[in-house]
Formats: C-alpha cells, sequence, structure tokens
C-alpha cells in the first residue's frame, strides 16, 4: 500500500453549503460555474453510485436539447475537474475524485471524501440496530447521528426538484431519530433536560409532530416546571388547530388534565424511569409511556398525514 499522501474532501450539505479540501475552506464564491458547483452536491448526494449522463441532463439541463445537454454537461464535467484541482495544496497529488467511464459519472469513493449526508444516514442504521443489544451504545451513535444535522438539506437548492425527496427524507429520519435518543437519555441517563433541548431543536423542524410535545413536557414536569408543559401543550394545540384544524391526541389531554389536577400521575413523572430499557419500570408503564411518549399512534399520524396532504410544507 503506498504510503503517498492524499487531498482529503469534506462536503456538508445539511445546512448550509460546506466544503474543505486538505481542512481549508472552499468558500463557494471560488466557483465560476454554478452548474459544476451544483454537479458536485448531486453527486455526493449519490456517492457510492455511477449515474448515467441521461440522468445528470435530466436533472441538470432539462430544457436543453439532448446535443446540446450532453456538450454543456462535458464542459461542466472539465469545469468542476479544474475547479478541484487548481485548490489542491500544491504538495499533494491532484486527486481524481471525479470519475467517468462508459457514459456513467460518480465520485470515487476509493479516494479520501467524507459526506456528512452519508455520515448521517449510516449512523442511524448504527444506532438503530443497537438499541436492542447495546442501549447505550445505540445513544451514544445516536447523539452523534443528531451533531451531524445542522439543518434542512441545502436549504439554498430548495426549488431543485431533485433536493426535495432527499430532503424530506433526511427531516423525517432526523425527527425519528430526536424522538428515540431523547427516549433514550430519559430511560438510561435520566437526563431530562438533555432530551427536552433534543426536543426543542427538532421542533423547529417538524413543530406538528405530537410525540415531541408529549416528550417535552414529560421532561418538564420531571423537572418541575409544569407551567412550561401547559405552554407546550397550548403552541402544539394552537398549531394543529391553525394548520390542519385538529385537536392534540388523547395522549396530550391526558397529560395536560393530569398536570392541571395536580394527579399523582403527574407528581410521579419525575420518578418514572426505566432501570433498563425494556426492563423494570420505577412506576406504571401506563404512565411512564404517557409522560414520555413512548407509544406510537400510527392512526393518528396517518391521519394528520392524509388532513395535510398538500398544504404542510
Amino acid at each position: 500500500m503506498s504510503n503517498t499522501p492524499t487531498c482529503s474532501l469534506s462536503l456538508e450539505l445539511l445546512g448550509p453549503f460546506r466544503m474543505h479540501m486538505a481542512g481549508q475552506n472552499l468558500p463557494t464564491e471560488k466557483w465560476k460555474s454554478k452548474k459544476a458547483l451544483l454537479l458536485l452536491k448531486y453527486l455526493a448526494t449519490r456517492y457510492g453510485e455511477k449515474v448515467p449522463s441521461e440522468v445528470l441532463i435530466d436533472v441538470l439541463w432539462s430544457d436543453k436539447d439532448f446535443k446540446t445537454s450532453i456538450h454543456t454537461l462535458h464542459s461542466t464535467i472539465y469545469s468542476l475537474r479544474k475547479t478541484l484541482r487548481d485548490h489542491t495544496p500544491t504538495a499533494l497529488p491532484p486527486p481524481q475524485w471525479i470519475q467517468s467511464g462508459d457514459g456513467l459519472y460518480w465520485l470515487d469513493p476509493s479516494e479520501r471524501v467524507s459526506i456528512d449526508v452519508q455520515d448521517f444516514l449510516k449512523l442511524i442504521r448504527e444506532s438503530e440496530h443497537k438499541e436492542r443489544p447495546d442501549p447505550e451504545r445505540s445513544l451514544e451513535t445516536g447523539l452523534q447521528a443528531l451533531a451531524l444535522y445542522r439543518g434542512t438539506f441545502l436549504p439554498k437548492n430548495i426549488y431543485d426538484e431533485w433536493t426535495q425527496s432527499v430532503r424530506r427524507t433526511c427531516c423525517t429520519k432526523y425527527v425519528e431519530l430526536a424522538l428515540r435518543t431523547g427516549r433514550l437519555l430519559v430511560a438510561i441517563r435520566r437526563d431530562y433536560k438533555g432530551a427536552a433541548a433534543i426536543c426543542r431543536t427538532a421542533l423547529r423542524h417538524d413543530p406538528y409532530r405530537e410525540e415531541l410535545y408529549q416528550l417535552l413536557m414529560g421532561c418538564l414536569i420531571a423537572m418541575g416546571r409544569s407551567p412550561e408543559a401547559i405552554l407546550q401543550y397550548n403552541n402544539c394545540a394552537k398549531i394543529l388547530r391553525d394548520e390542519f384544524g385538529l385537536e392534540p391526541c388523547a395522549e396530550l389531554k391526558a397529560l395536560l388534565k393530569a398536570i392541571r389536577e395536580g394527579s399523582a400521575a403527574a407528581e410521579e413523572s419525575a420518578e418514572c424511569i426505566q432501570a433498563e430499557v425494556g426492563g423494570v419500570l420505577a412506576c406504571d408503564r401506563a404512565v411512564f409511556e404517557m409522560h414520555f411518549g413512548l407509544r406510537a399512534a400510527p392512526d393518528r399520524e396517518r391521519q394528520r398525514s392524509d388532513d395535510s396532504h398538500g398544504s404542510r410544507p
């Protein structure tokens, strides 16, 4: 194996786009061809795949005739390679990141390339697989994945059609990860503050997700901050009413009632911690699940999805 140093490439697509070569930031202003930059983003999203030229043309130049598009694609590939080469430190050999052959184009996975979207999805899979056999490792991996989600996928390319499905997928997986990781923080470490912070951040990306409010309210109650929990309920109720004409789910209503009545269920929330995931509870399971949102509501989610089809961003 060769010990020749190679140039590293880091691409961050979650949140504002960032690019680093050999540890040095390469601002987007340095790109003479915006299409070349967009092509790099697309190949990064399809990292590990060989993309046919017809697909690239359809994504980037669907408004041009095929002959013109092929010529434009070749020119853009040249510009992309040149930009990468021009910004490679002189002490390092220029890497051949952009590969092609038989009408296919790809970002070479054998080179030193780091892409946050790929790492994010990989960490989520690892966290899911570890949850039953090793909850603590699952939690740590989930926290690493959450740290990678700086924001919406390529927000400056929101109107590029090919980004939309990726954006929805990443956001959905992020919210599910936030819920699962927040619940693990409560169940394993009794870290109500950390779980509440995760919920608040996730609600900025999906303010309609009732399970997030449920988990957040449970954490606030456990920290002795019931008035804030009621405020979160009111926020949720207003959003659901204004956007979908819906009322909060039964679990949230029951939780609000418990808070207002000062019931034993509300007071007991601070002690509702699992001794181990899937193991013995320090309180009744139904109470624990009500406070920390451990029960899914597929019918409710399906109803909300049907009612909001075409209206929800």
